[in-house]
């Protein structure tokens, strides 16, 4: 069990439509100084988070002595897609420190695919 918060799920009043919604956020980790961004983009299905819900969520998260980058940003994109279930969703992780780490996750629905009217906006040139 972990003391981590729990995202604020509400029920999506836009269902049915493929809306990008796209959060950025910056939070210093005495882990990966001397702070991370995250910018977690998510097409909704039945549920979405309520505002700030992810920034609390992340913050929760200090507490916990993180291996590396790739596992704090893996149980970030893993904890918000059990917990909203959205067709799909995408994190971009930076740490940087000495150097800069990069993380890019998607994962999504097994039967959901892409819109080409989309693709443009979730993965621009």
């Amino acid at each position: 069990m972990n003391n981590f918060y729990e995202l604020e799920i509400i029920n999506n009043p836009r269902r049915g439509e493929e809306n990008i919604t796209s959060l950025k956020l910056e939070q210093a980790f005495d882990a990966f100084k001397p702070k991370i961004s995250i910018i977690l983009q998510y097409i909704a299905d039945k549920n979405i988070i309520k505002t700030n819900s992810l920034e609390k969520f992340v913050a929760s998260l200090k507490s916990k002595k993180w291996e590396s980058e790739e596992h704090l940003a893996n149980h970030i994109i893993h904890q918000f897609y059990d917990q909203t279930l959205p067709f799909f969703v995408d994190l971009k992780l930076e740490a940087s420190n000495t150097s800069t780490h990069k993380i890019y996750l998607v994962k999504k629905q097994p039967s959901y695919k892409i819109t080409e009217m989309l693709k443009p906006v979730l993965y621009p040139l």
